[in-house]
């Protein structure tokens, strides 16, 4: 950590250290050759003729393994994976023995390996034996920007958790449609090329109605995707009235496999999708994840609608949900909150500990029911209620979307919770 801060110095008493225990510098040639893997090398151009730093792109095996691990672990640090947990192992087998093979072929890693051999290095069968395994080094480097690790397990998922091998086929699977997209892609790029060497009388000729269509299509998607915003905005083709919330659900599960999915919302009267009907708003972390998103979903078919899509700005979409919000009062309701079947003695704490970031708290009541866990919270305030209502409507925990809305207060007060 202190050579990366440090442009790779170090205090000079870390050499002393590393001369008496060789092997942590064995280890650590062996963490930046595999970090070499996951992150290779891209062409950038030079801000100046001082500029030396290099540009990394993510390699293909680096980009199915962060798929991997994204949909294994969980999302945040309320519930870690625990390293007993036997998906999180299997994967962690599964990704060590495929680092391994890849390592067996040069001699300096080889050795790096020995490191982590038990005495009888090999079983009955023939297969190699480990007295350990590194799964800290091994996560944080090949999952680097996206695993976190605490005294109580491992996080960095970005929804609802999978099996490793459900995870690790739709990972090859992706992996494969993007390999034939980027074919298809060189196919197009090689005809074009051919096409525009064309004899001169030829190259006067008027182009065909198909032809322009075509560029008009690709005009139109440059200029859609200069002007992609974190913010996408989906409503259905018929303008039926928009998605309703189970085809919301439908649409967040998809998606949100795509990318860093923030926030769910649902507006209404958005021009160019749904004037006066309902439309979904998604929050993405960034702008290259909802420009994945947009490119899967648009004219994809969901409860017998095709869905359109626009990109919005944060303006727009911050006004908007302001229009579709209450008047604000002390009693704040939060669906989803808390998972089904989630609710125990330490549900009320967790949550009125997550509640009075916002403001003072009066009272907090988790009410549990056969579909969904509401949750009441009776502020002091009216606008530290809505203040909690801003942050935490439509977001995403674990794959479920929080819905809030403001309660009666007399019925708050008569226990009236249903």
């Amino acid at each position: 950590a202190e050579a990366k801060r440090n442009e790779g110095c170090i205090r000079g008493t870390w050499s002393y250290v590393i001369c008496q225990f060789p092997e942590i510098g064995l280890w650590r040639t062996f963490l930046d050759r595999l970090k070499a893997r996951v992150w290779e090398a891209a062409p950038r151009a030079k801000a100046s003729k001082w500029d030396n730093r290099e540009a990394t792109q993510q390699s293909a095996w680096g980009t199915l393994w962060h798929s991997v691990i994204r949909d294994v672990l969980p999302a945040g640090p309320e519930e870690p994976a625990l390293t007993s947990d036997p998906e999180v192992r299997l994967m962690l087998v599964t990704l060590w023995n495929e680092v391994v093979e890849w390592a067996e072929g040069e001699d300096e890693l080889r050795r790096a390996l020995q490191l982590f051999r038990s005495v009888n290095s090999t079983d009955e069968a023939g297969s190699l034996k480990w007295a350990l395994l590194p799964a800290v080094d091994l996560l944080l480097t090949v999952g680097e920007g996206i695993v976190g690790v605490t005294a109580k397990g491992f996080v960095g998922g970005v929804g609802m958790r999978r099996r490793f091998h459900g995870a690790l086929r739709r990972a090859k699977a992706v992996a494969e449609e993007r390999e034939k997209q980027a074919v298809l892609q060189e196919l197009l790029k090689e005809k074009q090329k051919k096409a525009s060497e064309v004899q001169p009388d030829k190259a006067t000729k008027v182009p065909s109605e198909q032809q322009q269509e075509s560029s008009e299509q690709q005009a139109k998607r440059r200029k859609l995707a200069d002007s992609a915003t974190c913010f996408l905005g989906l409503s259905c083709k018929s303008g039926s009235g928009g998605p309703d919330e189970k085809m919301q659900d439908e649409i967040v599960k998809e998606v949100q496999r795509l990318g860093a999915l923030i926030r769910c919302l649902a507006v209404s009267g958005v021009p160019d999708l749904c004037p006066e009907g309902r439309t979904i708003v998604l929050e993405f972390e960034r702008r290259t994840d909802a420009k994945n998103a947009q490119q899967y979903i648009e004219g994809r078919q969901f409860a017998g609608q095709t869905i359109i899509s626009k990109f919005l700005e944060k303006e727009y979409v911050e006004s908007k949900a302001k229009e579709s919000q209450t008047s604000p009062s002390k009693i704040l309701l939060l669906s989803n909150l808390v998972p089904p079947g989630g609710v125990d003695v330490d549900s009320e704490c967790k949550v009125l500990e997550e509640a009075r970031k916002f403001g003072r708290v009066r009272k907090c009541v988790v009410r549990e029911s056969m579909a969904t866990v509401r949750t009441f919270l009776a502020f002091r305030l009216p606008t530290d209620a809505a203040s909690m209502f801003t942050s935490m409507h439509g977001r995403l925990r674990d794959g479920r979307i929080i819905r809030a809305s403001f309660y009666d207060e007399q019925r708050f007060k008569d226990d009236d919770f249903d």
